[in-house]
């Protein structure tokens, strides 16, 4: 399933808290391998599966 959502809605993600008591958030990173095939299951899903480009 597809859902777009504004930036502003989003949220980090939190964890503990740092020596001063201030929260300390994750910043999570998808290495572009991974990202390029969620865009060709997104197209596929769409039913634009043809228009990715063949894994050579």
């Amino acid at each position: 399933m597809l859902s777009t959502v504004g930036f502003n809605r989003l949220d980090l993600f939190r964890t503990e808290r740092d020596h001063e008591g201030k929260r300390k958030y994750l910043h999570p990173k998808v290495p572009p391998a991974v990202l390029q095939e969620v865009y060709g299951a997104i197209l596929w899903s769409l039913g634009l599966g043809r228009l990715q480009n063949p894994v050579r």
